[in-house]
């Protein structure tokens, strides 16, 4: 059923970086990432053996910390809209078969 409201326009562009700017940077970065330019690991190609070896000199306790950032899964003052998963298509029933593994326990 068709609506008589009229569709929104598309939000502007942020100020400072042209249409046709934002499109040749897309188009040069796109181009070294299929040619194979000289960064294909982003990030991954500053890390030099000098690096790594000045790294490791740095070490003064040998304990290891997790950059992975805590998934807030429930509702409090810095985390107004907690991650949710959701199941975007069901997943077909299977029929049990004898000897066959329980899907929610992994054994028969």
């Amino acid at each position: 059923m068709a609506s008589d409201q009229p569709v929104p326009a598309a939000p502007a562009p942020p100020p400072g970086l042209s249409e046709a700017a934002f499109r040749d940077l897309y188009r040069r970065l796109r181009d070294l990432a299929r040619d194979g330019g000289p960064q294909q690991r982003g990030a991954l190609d500053r890390l030099t053996p000098e690096r790594v070896a000045a790294a490791a000199a740095e070490v003064r306790c040998g304990r290891t910390v997790s950059p992975a950032a805590t998934v807030e899964t429930r509702r409090g003052p810095d985390s107004p809209e907690p991650a949710t998963h959701r199941m975007t298509l069901p997943r077909p029933a299977r029929p049990a078969h004898p000897g066959s593994c329980s899907p929610a326990t992994g054994s028969p």
